[in-house]
């Protein structure tokens, strides 16, 4: 079985993946491997005349997530797995995502499956070229919080029992392709809002590999349409105002400021066509 990997750079990303490519030598796996943003980012440019305080506060946040993303995920990329011999891996920029050199590398290998994740939106061309059975993972739930950063939109909006993992067909839409599953972390009181991030990524990583022994048992993988309702977030969405309430209001413990006494969870309903023991 022949197996495309279209994936980003972070850390995350490497975590999630591990296992499917570490754990399968029989599958042969090419990675195109493009080259994401760092996770120290510029202040926001729409933030204007930013206090020293509110400098501080975003250098905290991400600062912060940077250290418990290490402590859980390691610090590797998939670059790390190029010297396997069922691997082989071409790094790309973000420029070069729809480019014809990457045309021609999928047209190449000839896969029977496309695992996406953390990559730009593609270009109905290169979606043209995947197989059948290609899949996005998305962190977050679709499709109330498609988009950037929607491990952290759930819980700016007091709705952090709906921080979660979405499977999904590709189309030309952000995070908007048919369903194959969702999941979500075992909620714990004083989680905060990267710990509620970390635990949903480990339930996907849980899940992917659930999905994947589906994927070489040739079953086929059923999805359910999206509905139209939810909401697109833009990285220009994000302004310094969004943290302020988070971590000065709440103190980081979002979360925990709304469990309810009854500890009965306010949990979202998934779609969970393929694996539906969950």
């Amino acid at each position: 079985m022949k197996v495309l990997i279209i994936s980003g750079s972070h850390p995350r990303h490497e975590y999630i993946l591990r296992d499917v490519i570490t754990q399968h030598s029989q599958v042969q796996f090419k990675i195109i491997f493009m080259q994401r943003e760092s996770l120290l980012p510029d202040f926001p440019v729409k933030d204007r005349n930013p206090s020293p305080a509110q400098r501080k506060l975003f250098s905290h946040h991400f600062k912060l997530r940077q250290r418990l993303e290490s402590e859980h995920y390691g610090s590797k990329d998939l670059s790390a797995y190029e010297y396997l011999p069922h691997v082989s891996l071409t790094k790309i920029t973000p420029d070069q995502l729809n480019e014809n050199t990457v045309h021609q590398s999928i047209q190449s290998f000839g896969a029977n499956a496309c695992i996406v994740m953390g990559a730009g939106m593609l270009t109905n061309e290169t979606l043209d070229l995947l197989p059948e059975e290609t899949f996005n993972i998305h962190l977050g739930l679709s499709p109330k919080y498609r988009g950037s950063a929607t491990l952290f939109w759930p819980t700016y909006f007091m709705d952090p029992f709906s921080t979660g993992i979405t499977f999904h067909r590709i189309n030309l839409q952000p995070d908007a392709g048919d369903i194959l599953h969702q999941t979500l972390p075992v909620f714990e009181r004083n989680l905060t809002l990267h710990e509620t991030a970390i635990a949903s990524v480990k339930a996907g990583k849980r899940d992917l590999g659930r999905l994947f022994d589906r994927l070489l048992e040739k079953s086929n993988l059923f999805s359910e349409p999206q509905p139209i309702v939810g909401k697109t977030f833009l990285t220009t969405d994000f302004r310094i105002s969004h943290l302020e309430l988070i971590y000065n209001l709440f103190d980081d413990q979002v979360l925990d400021a709304l469990w309810p006494n009854d500890s009965v969870l306010p949990l979202p309903k998934l779609r969970t066509p393929n694996l539906v023991d969950q």
